[in-house]
């Protein structure tokens, strides 16, 4: 990961301690990935800061709404529905 991000950054031409990261995760990247990708940014690049949010409310952001449904079909399909710009999913 650390790669990703160093080949990202010298691609945009970019010192990365000036700018904040936006970063779209999918809904399989569990919290311990998570944190590993806010330390790497942290610690390694320096940047000053890190918002992580889920694709499918940046796809609904994309559209101006911050309501709806997301259909996201990839690897696999999910269906996710967001009130507000927060995911609500079925207790289990």
């Amino acid at each position: 990961m650390p790669g990703l991000f160093q080949k990202v950054f010298q691609d945009l031409n970019v010192d990365q301690k000036s700018y904040d990261v936006i970063l779209s995760v999918p809904r399989s990247f569990n919290s311990k990935t998570q944190a590993e990708i806010i330390n790497i940014l942290f610690d390694q690049f320096g940047v000053s800061a890190v918002n992580m949010t889920h694709q499918s409310v940046l796809a609904l952001y994309s559209y101006n709404a911050t309501s709806g449904v997301v259909v996201d079909i990839g690897e696999r399909m999910d269906i996710v529905p967001i009130n507000e710009g927060t995911q609500n999913f079925p207790k289990k």
